[in-house]
């Protein structure tokens, strides 16, 4: 049996995969699909990797604090940066009144922050014993902070907080939630 014609062609066949062909076409492809939206925040787009993260696994930055007496809450305490929920332990027996810093400070805190911005924050007041004998622990307004709400968090017990930064002089600390420990803000 004679050998199958093949007429003489000029294609060259190469194997390229296909990612590798759609990356070409349109090079954002790849970034954006680790990083798709998730959900949006007093203006603010929070985007996520959905390869790496689960729909409600938002980013957490944890700070534990031991202030006895009136004081001013330190650089970072109660600031963002870039996380989308701040955990503030409060481990003092007797935590008087927390002042926060300006908000000039606060939005100088947080690297590349832009406006609006805006991010979630939990105070836990911790310290001590006993929820009679303990101290409540008071948030102050720092130079250019609104507080909304109530500001005074009782022993054992936790609030949850909105901080929006209107611009960078001007953040709104909005009681979400107070005295209740089984009660949180959603996500």
């Amino acid at each position: 049996m004679a050998p199958l014609y093949r007429p003489p062609t000029k294609v060259v066949t190469v194997n390229i995969p296909y990612q590798a062909l759609v990356s070409r076409a349109d090079p954002n492809w790849n970034r954006y699909k680790f990083r798709e939206i998730e959900y949006e925040f007093s203006g603010k787009i929070f985007q996520g990797n959905p390869y790496t993260r689960g729909p409600y696994d938002t980013p957490v930055k944890l700070v534990t604090i031991n202030y006895s007496g009136n004081t001013t809450f330190a650089a970072g305490d109660i600031s963002g940066l870039g996380f989308d929920f701040v955990k503030v332990n409060s481990t003092s027996a007797s935590p008087g009144v927390f002042t926060t810093r300006t908000a000039a400070q606060m939005f100088s805190d947080i690297p590349n922050a832009t406006i609006p911005m805006g991010y979630y924050l939990r105070i836990n007041n911790i310290g001590g014993t006993s929820e009679d004998l303990g101290t409540p622990l008071t948030i102050g307004a720092g130079v250019g902070v609104t507080l909304v709400g109530n500001m005074s968090i009782p022993q054992n017990t936790y609030s949850d907080f909105t901080v929006s930064f209107v611009d960078t002089s001007h953040v709104v600390i909005t009681t979400q939630t107070f005295e209740n420990l089984y009660q949180s803000v959603s996500h």
